[in-house]
């Protein structure tokens, strides 16, 4: 009879497999990240929502991005909460311990449009390019954007192969 454990794990393989995580999820290295970012508004983007912005990171990743919305959506909650959600791709070039590189994510945010412009994003790795080549995983930054500027706080797991 299989040990109860080794039957959850060959379950469990089986499953990732049949949502095509393949091995390279599976083994990859995943890392703890923590920092913080700038962010400013910028003029003249190529967003399809006109809404733009320049990142300066620190922290376990550090370097230096753009982000680009692609979306800024109302909820019937919106003229109450003040609160408006944020779909976009954020270009990285960055630097974590010896790696430099490229990474392309795809942010999802909740943002208080009036008063403080509190700021909650999901951040999704969706691809990387030269050290981050295949790179995966996630980072939430919570922060406040006002002004033209911003500051947030990130934590997260970035995955490489």
């Amino acid at each position: 009879m299989i040990d109860s454990r080794i039957g959850r794990r060959i379950a469990s393989l089986a499953v990732l497999g049949l949502l095509g995580l393949g091995s390279s999820a599976v083994f990859a290295d995943c890392i703890t990240v923590r920092g913080a970012f700038d962010e400013t508004l910028t003029n003249g983007c190529g967003s399809a929502v006109g809404l733009c912005t320049s990142i300066q990171m620190y922290g376990s990743v550090k370097g230096s991005g753009v982000y680009s919305a692609t979306s800024v959506t109302t909820t019937p909650d919106t003229a109450t909460t003040g609160v408006v959600f944020i779909s976009g791709t954020s270009t990285l070039n960055v630097r974590m311990g010896t790696r430099t590189g490229t990474i392309q994510v795809k942010n999802a945010a909740a943002f208080h449009a009036v008063g403080d412009g509190e700021i909650a994003d999901t951040m999704v790795i969706a691809a990387g390019q030269g050290g981050f080549a295949g790179a995966t995983g996630t980072i939430r930054a919570v922060g406040n954007l006002t002004g033209g500027a911003g500051f947030s706080t990130y934590d997260g797991t970035v995955c490489l192969p």
